[in-house]
């Protein structure tokens, strides 16, 4: 079942100055458009065919009718001027090498007489469609024909309306268009409309009520993907959504962050509409930072948006994971680990200051090099991109890469709203591409360690678990001044949450101190340090983090204690002096004990062994700040690779999966939007 996007999302001005748009749309992985004609010139449209027929784009025509060429107007002259105006359509569709015309031209757009159709205009109407549909046949044409809601137009207005209109016409070309905004508006069950109409209808248009992206409305899409399943339809399905751009929709407000972002989305949206995908949207689930928000619960062999390489090492013909690199800052220490990994092709690298990314491909030999994020996501080449790009990017980096068919790692926090983190979670199921967030924390050493006893149940049964995360980022980069703290809190809350593998149910936090006036006003948080005790779901264990940016005078710290029946861990007060472990029920002065952490590098392929004990860079002054500060990151990034590498071939989610991700990162989102309330409860969604 192809899939088509309507080119009235960007108006009405429908010219060469949308060709960038139609390369757009062929990259996101469309297979075709809805071409608008409201230049009845046929000259016009030459231009647009050798484009479409040069990105391999097919296409289908639109239009309507004004006052001026309506088919049910009293006039004789205009009913006639609306024959003529309608054959030039067909025209322009032939030219553009379109086998179909269609819209509701039955009669006029917005033109009412404040009565029902009489049996007169009913009969002008089917007159003039039955000469029209005549004339397209011997073009090669079909005539597919639409109604509109009630408040839009009044011939036809309903299912049993257009049937009654398209059996009257009664010519094998003349066909329906089903439109979900309309008949969510008229019809009392969609799927019953969709079911009536059976094979009259010869294209589907997926409109959700507000007319942004599909599914996230209230429309019955699980009804409409059933009723369409039952009638054994297999043409095209298109995805129109209007904007601000169309004075006719009547919008006066944006309904979606980007056309781009509505057609990668709305894409994914559609996988399930193939015998693969089982026509269905299997769960909707709703909470209450999801209102209406349709939750996909795909089989796992869902139709793919975009047909890249297969993702997975290949052992017969040994074709390795092509990794791409995005944001070459701390990113770059993860170029010679890709390099060396024996399941990765370290292949391509982006960076939007060119002289700094040719600096760093010629420094490790990578040839394959971007400037533009979205000219990466075209190469068909890519399975999986890793990115390391400025916090305010991560969600919009990663769900233009998922619905890009490529699978995702992402330094951390996943996204800054709760919204987006929804997002991402929705978008993995869609396009069945995978996504970790790439949280140091758990694959340091000190969280290996601590797992290990866990798993030997040296700790006994754990009874709470305390996480911090400390640090001065005066003089980072233009998104951190003033950054609530708990925004950037996976470090202290992956931890605890990951030991024992919790869901986080809700969190209370509180707020402490002052920053600067001048940090302050920035993004209107005004605390120091921001402490919160977090709940985790069907479990009796509750924890408590704490973080701190700026006016706090602290040593780099992140902290990771677990207190267990049997032993406890406690992390160092001061970097480089060895953790402590207590043994219960020893004489109280040989209760703790100081502990060596050993290197856990023995889970890794001898490739990138080496990784765990330094930075890919050996000088000092080529380090970058992060990695400096957080004291290598516990020799995690070796892990960090190896983990997503190893679940992209088994197959498998790593660890942290979307969902995992979302939690952790929501956990801080929600943290500090208690702190502004005082320390109220506040509950996370259950991604």
């Amino acid at each position: 079942m192809k899939k088509y996007m309507n080119l009235l999302l960007w108006g009405t001005q429908v010219d060469e100055s949308l060709f960038p748009t139609l390369e757009l749309i062929k990259s996101i992985g469309f297979d075709g458009v809805e071409v608008p004609i409201f230049n009845p010139n046929p000259e016009h449209w030459y231009a647009w065919r050798k484009k479409l027929d040069d990105l391999g784009l097919e296409r289908v025509c639109d239009t309507f009718c004004g006052a001026e060429t309506n088919l049910i107007s009293p006039d004789p002259a205009i009913r006639q001027a609306a024959l003529d105006y309608l054959k030039s359509c067909v025209d322009c569709a032939l030219v553009l090498g379109s086998d179909k015309l269609m819209g509701p031209f039955h009669s006029a757009l917005g033109i009412f007489t404040g009565q029902s159709a009489t049996e007169q205009e009913w009969a002008w109407g089917v007159a003039g469609i039955q000469q029209l549909s005549e004339y397209a046949d011997n073009m090669g044409v079909m005539i597919c024909l639409e109604y509109l809601n009630r408040f839009e137009m009044y011939l036809t207005s309903c299912t049993d309306e257009l049937i009654r209109f398209v059996d009257d016409v009664n010519r094998p070309n003349c066909k329906i268009m089903f439109d979900t905004f309309h008949a969510n508006i008229e019809e009392k069950n969609i799927g019953n409309a969709i079911r009536q109409m059976g094979n009259r209808i010869a294209f589907i248009q997926l409109s959700e009520n507000d007319r942004s992206t599909p599914g996230k409305g209230n429309v019955d899409w699980e009804g409409v993907f059933k009723a369409i399943k039952d009638i054994d339809y297999q043409d095209v399905i298109s995805i129109e959504a209007f904007s601000q751009k169309l004075p006719a929709a009547n919008i006066w407000r944006q309904m979606f962050e980007s056309e781009e972002i509505l057609m990668r989305e709305g894409l994914g949206f559609l996988a399930p509409l193939t015998p693969e995908g089982g026509f269905e949207l299997r769960n909707l689930n709703y909470n209450k930072h999801q209102k209406n928000k349709c939750i996909l619960e795909n089989n796992s062999n869902i139709n793919q948006v975009a047909t890249p390489p297969s993702g997975r090492f290949d052992a017969s013909t040994g074709r390795l994971l092509n990794i791409a690199i995005v944001g070459l800052g701390f990113g770059a220490e993860f170029i010679p680990i890709y390099q060396r990994h024996p399941h990765t092709n370290m292949y391509a690298i982006c960076q939007r200051n060119v002289e700094k990314l040719n600096a760093i491909g010629d420094e490790f030999n990578i040839e394959k090099r971007y400037s533009d994020y979205d000219e990466l996501l075209k190469d068909p080449n890519i399975d999986a991109v890793h990115i390391n790009s400025p916090i305010p990017n991560h969600a919009e980096q990663s769900l233009k890469a998922l619905y890009a068919g490529k699978h995702v790692a992402c330094t951390v926090p996943m996204a800054t709203t709760v919204e987006d983190c929804q997002k991402i979670v929705d978008a993995c199921k869609a396009t069945g591409k995978k996504y970790m967030m790439m949280e140091t924390v758990v694959y340091a050493r000190e969280f290996l360690f601590v797992k290990e006893l866990y798993e030997k149940g040296e700790l006994g049964k754990v009874q709470f678990l305390k996480a911090s995360h400390q640090q001065d980022m005066e003089g980072w980069p233009d998104y951190w001044p003033g950054l609530p703290p708990m925004h950037y809190a996976t470090h202290c809350v992956g931890p605890v949450a990951g030991l024992l593998k919790l869901q986080a149910e809700y969190v209370s936090c509180f707020g402490s101190g002052r920053i600067s006036e001048d940090l302050v006003k920035i993004h209107n948080s005004p605390f120091a340090v921001e402490s919160a005790h977090i709940k985790f779901k069907d479990s009796d264990l509750s924890a408590y983090v704490y973080r701190s940016l700026f006016d706090v005078a602290r040593q780099y710290r992140e902290s990771f204690e677990v207190y267990g029946s049997k032993k406890s861990f406690e992390w160092s007060l001061i970097e480089e002096e060895e953790h402590v472990i207590h043994t219960a029920k020893k004489p109280e002065p040989e209760i703790p004990e100081k502990v060596k952490v050993p290197d856990y590098a023995h889970y890794l392929p001898k490739e990138i062994q080496s990784f765990t004990g330094k930075g890919v860079y050996d000088a000092d002054d080529n380090t970058h700040l992060s990695f400096a500060q957080g004291g290598g990151h516990g020799g995690s990034h070796p892990h960090l690779a190896h983990e997503f590498v190893m679940a992209l071939i088994e197959d498998r989610d790593p660890f942290p999966n979307a969902a995992q991700s979302a939690n952790w990162t929501s956990v801080g989102i929600l943290a500090h939007e208690s702190a502004m309330k005082g320390g109220e409860i506040i509950y996370l969604p259950d991604f």
